[in-house]
């Protein structure tokens, strides 16, 4: 306090106080000195970060903000992509993978080759594709008008990306049927009548087997 202190001494501690970049302060004969004030900021900060990463969170659930859809497509099929109502199309051109096939790369992987149960594991797939946009609002039953935007390579890891989309390859499937084959027989005689092939993509609603018989 004022009384216990001269007045040199107060400009001695001041000085001090001020060359190791203390903020001085006096009231009511009073020092009061502070630096690096800028922590008092800290629960502030981190409060307004939680608050904003709440929001983020929430805006998950708005229709529009989030996509998280699965697009399963074959090769040489064009599918609509989910999440874009009906914007924008993916064709499938070509899928390719390469597998561990050196004895030392299964020699090294050999624990995930053997939890696989077939003893293959891909070592790396891609599928090579095309994008699409719209360009009218086609009518029910309509083929939609398409305007090629670009090609692109979707890889694990490296997504296609376009406007605020990217289109991710999580994993894949092969062997999968694209067409069965019916036979058309009389039970009594086991005459058949012909053999129908069904697209499973593209099935007609019927099949003309000849001499009047359709299916």
């Amino acid at each position: 306090t004022e009384a216990d202190l001269s007045e040199d001494t107060r400009t001695q501690i001041i000085g001090k106080l001020k060359k190791k970049r203390y903020r001085v302060k006096e009231e009511n004969g009073n020092l009061f000195a502070e630096k690096g004030r800028f922590s008092r900021w800290g629960p502030y900060v981190n409060h307004i970060g939680l608050i904003i990463f709440l929001i983020g969170v929430m805006l998950r659930f708005v229709p529009g903000m989030y996509v998280d859809e699965t697009l399963w497509i074959r090769e040489g099929e064009t599918v609509p992509i989910p999440g874009t109502d009906g914007h924008y199309y993916l064709k499938n051109n070509r899928f390719t993978k390469e597998m561990y096939d050196s004895e030392k790369e299964k020699e090294v992987f050999s624990e995930a080759i053997t939890k696989a149960g077939d003893g293959t594991v891909a070592k790396t797939y891609q599928t090579d594709v095309e994008l699409y946009e719209r360009k009218n609002d086609s009518l029910p039953g309509e083929a939609p008008e398409l305007k090629k935007v670009k090609n692109g390579k979707i890889r694990v890891n490296d997504p296609l990306k376009f406007g605020s989309y990217a289109l991710y390859q999580l994993t894949y499937k092969e062997g999968e049927l694209d067409k069965m084959v019916f036979q058309l027989i009389e039970k009594d005689s086991g005459k058949s009548f012909g053999k129908v092939a069904i697209d499973l993509l593209e099935p007609k609603p019927e099949y003309d087997l000849g001499n009047g018989y359709k299916v």
